[in-house]
């Protein structure tokens, strides 16, 4: 048994040994994108920057994360998984709702454009 992630409750994550490197990412996407904001409104110049660059590295970590979240990677439950996408969206600063991009894929095409198997007139053979 690895010690490193006992202190993760059964059927929080959905890999016991990946836990306490999911919690930490996004721990320090979110405070990092909060931090930014402080580093961007300070009055020195090189905080400014500083600022800038933290924003950019935690809004590209949270596009990664939005990416593991859509393959349910990171939580056991499904809406564990939608909640974090949703957030790690807002972060990358996506115009997309994550739970429609994810759930619902062919919502957002015109009918006609849609597969086959995702029209309500043709559904999927079991």
């Amino acid at each position: 048994m690895n010690t490193s992630s006992s202190f993760v409750p059964r059927g929080l994550f959905r890999d016991r040994e990946a836990a306490l490197a999911n919690t930490v990412v996004l721990a320090w996407t979110c405070a990092g994108w909060l931090g930014s904001f402080a580093l961007m409104g300070a009055h020195a110049v090189i905080l400014n920057v500083a600022g800038v660059l933290l924003c950019a590295h935690t809004m590209i970590i949270a596009a990664y994360l939005v990416h593991e979240a859509a393959h349910q990677t990171l939580f056991a439950a499904h809406g564990a998984n939608a909640f974090a996408g949703e957030a790690m969206n807002f972060i990358a600063g996506s115009a997309k709702l994550f739970r429609q991009a994810t759930f619902y894929p062919w919502s957002c095409l015109p009918p006609r454009r849609r597969p086959l198997f995702a029209r309500a007139s043709n559904p999927p053979e079991p």
